[in-house]
């Protein structure tokens, strides 16, 4: 999705535009692949802080099963971790 792109690149005022345009935080892709997840993994730990502001689940999980706190440790995001 157009939002998971923009997590993915760090595009923080893009990820605000599409979310105040009504973009679903906690949609997942058909791989259950969900923005925050992005976000965690790739270290954008702005977005990410925005995300959760905006009502993400910071409990799911992505396809494979793992939380977003998994995410964040697997891929050693501590910059993330502190938002969380």
């Amino acid at each position: 999705s157009a939002l998971e792109r923009a997590v993915f690149m760090g595009e923080y005022e893009c990820v605000k535009a599409l979310v105040e345009l009504g973009a679903d935080v906690n949609e997942k892709d058909s791989e259950g692949y969900f923005p925050l997840a992005i976000a965690a993994r790739h270290g954008q730990a702005k977005v990410a802080k925005y995300l959760i502001g905006q009502g993400a689940d910071v409990y799911a999980e992505d396809g494979m099963g793992f939380s977003v706190l998994h995410i964040t440790l697997k891929h050693k995001q501590a910059a993330v971790l502190q938002v969380l």
